[in-house]
């Protein structure tokens, strides 16, 4: 119930809003800022699923989750089932030794900037 709650809201706010106005979505797997808070089932997916539909991007901030924290590799697609546009990570590729961080971008992105010709 609080997931379908969060989903209409969600829904809601890119009619209100305009698909057309927002550029993308960026949510972390797992808060980790305001506590460890993990998302009620089937968020994640619902939210990926309206963000699809109104082509919008998905990117997923795994900073905090990435590298083996939750058990995998990334939390995105290993625990949570969703395939990002995009993933952000830092902190845990060098273990925390050096800092680096970087973007995974989707196949569907890689081609769109191949088309624009971009350097």
């Amino acid at each position: 119930a609080f997931t379908d709650f969060l989903v209409v809201q969600f829904r809601d706010a890119v009619a209100r809003i305009g698909a057309d106005r927002i550029g993308a979505f960026v949510g972390e797997p797992v808060q980790a800022s305001g506590g460890v808070i993990v998302p009620p089932d089937g968020y994640l997916r619902r939210i990926r699923e309206i963000c699809r539909e109104n082509d919008i991007l998905y990117i997923s901030d795994e900073v905090v989750t990435g590298f083996g924290r939750l058990g995998h590799v990334f939390a995105s697609g290993d625990v949570f089932d969703i395939d990002p546009d995009m993933i952000t990570f830092a902190k845990g590729i060098t273990s925390g030794y050096f800092p680096l961080g970087g973007v995974i971008i989707s196949e569907r992105l890689l081609e769109q900037l191949r088309r624009s010709n971009h350097p």
